[in-house]
């Protein structure tokens, strides 16, 4: 039989696996309390946002009708200032047809008075004639040494404008005259006549253009009147139908969002039940990967021991190298001391044997100097020797 410790140990056991149920359920139900905490967050959410898109629509109705009445208002506003325009432009119309019938008038009874006159003229000159005429011919009967009248101002002046004929004029031509005249002043009382019948005509049809634009006016104010009543209705009827296609717009996502709340709760649900698979999927997939990345870390430590041996390696070789370096750097320093201190001595030498060339005689043959004597003495200061034996130049 168990002994008393493995009971007390199987009943440890099973009342530690009673806690961890306990703390699973109470996991889960915390787990589904928040859930449903935030499906509850995502309907308050999409039922304010649902309102704010009610709310905007509203309002772009709301400014899309004050645009239509104020676009009515401009259109009332237009129309009422063209059938004023069209009533001014009338009366204008008219009052310059007026004035030019009254011009016409004016003129015609000018026309009138003055070809009046010149009948008047007409007959009074063809009077004088005949009366000039049959004076002549009296005169003519009487007997020649009686002096001749003087002519009255008018006959000379018709005398003078008609051509000289010879002969004596007979009463058939003065008749004849007497006839153009009378045919030229029907012929004017015909123009005049004409003339008149003209102007009347022309003013019946400016009083007619007139009526006709007056009335097309009128009819074009009628028809804008009318299209704007027309226009105030159908736009009465969009706002109603807009308001109507809102409101079931308004039910239809009401609906929708009803739905999307059962279908995201069904979603959650499974999404629930995936993430619980998944979790023990993730545990499992967890400790492989817990374990390849042990083995990992333990490649790495070993890689990382090779690298730093090939480091230390590699350090040592470039010390050596340096140091050998070095070394060859001090050789060449020293080769170069040296060979700097040959040079100097050589130098010294060079100006010994030179000052010890210049304390002989002149007379004697100068040695060739060396090349490096040569440089030198071409780069210090000429000293003062002998005196040139050119002749010294004039004085001023």
């Amino acid at each position: 039989p168990p002994s008393p410790q493995a009971n007390q140990a199987e009943e440890a056991k099973r009342q530690q696996a009673k806690a961890e149920q306990v703390k699973r359920q109470q996991a889960e139900a915390e787990r589904k309390s928040a859930e449903l905490a935030k499906q509850k967050a995502e309907a308050e959410r999409e039922a304010r946002e649902l309102a704010t898109r009610q709310k905007a629509e509203q309002e772009r109705s709301s400014a899309e009708l004050a645009r239509r009445h104020e676009k009515e208002r401009e259109a009332a506003e237009l129309s009422a200032k063209q059938k004023v325009e069209a009533e001014r432009e009338a009366q204008a119309l008219a009052v310059r047809r007026k004035a030019e019938a009254e011009e016409a008038k004016r003129q015609a009874a000018e026309l009138a008075r003055r070809h009046e006159k010149e009948r008047e003229a007409a007959e009074l000159s063809a009077k004088q004639r005949v009366g000039e005429e049959e004076r002549r011919q009296t005169a003519q009967s009487q007997p020649q040494r009686r002096k001749r009248r003087a002519a009255p101002q008018d006959y000379m002046a018709a005398s003078q404008d008609r051509p000289k004929r010879r002969g004596h004029r007979s009463v058939q031509q003065n008749n004849v005259e007497i006839a153009q005249a009378q045919a030229e002043l029907v012929r004017r009382q015909q123009e005049e006549r004409k003339a008149a019948e003209l102007l009347a005509k022309q003013r019946a049809e400016a009083e007619r253009e007139a009526q006709a634009l007056a009335a097309r006016r009128k009819a074009e104010a009628e028809e804008a009147k009318r299209q704007a009543a027309e226009l105030a209705h159908r736009q009465e009827a969009e706002r109603k139908a807009a308001e109507l296609s809102a409101n079931q717009k308004a039910a239809a996502e009401a609906q929708a969002l009803a739905a999307r709340q059962q279908k995201a709760l069904a979603r959650q649900q499974e999404e629930a039940r995936k993430a619980a698979e998944l979790a023990v999927k993730q545990k499992a997939e967890t400790e492989r990967k817990t374990a390849e990345l042990a083995k990992q870390r333990a490649a790495a430590e070993a890689a990382k021991r090779q690298q730093e041996a090939r480091q230390t390696a590699e350090l040592a070789r470039r010390q050596e190298a340096e140091r050998q370096a070095a070394e060859l750097s001090a050789k060449q320093k020293a080769e170069t001391d040296r060979e700097a201190a040959e040079s100097a001595k050589r130098k010294a030498e060079e100006e010994e044997h030179r000052q010890a060339a210049q304390s002989q005689p002149q007379r004697r043959k100068r040695r060739a100097a060396p090349q490096d004597y040569m440089a030198a003495s071409q780069n210090r200061p000429k000293r003062r020797g002998r005196r040139s034996t050119l002749p010294a130049p004039p004085s001023p």
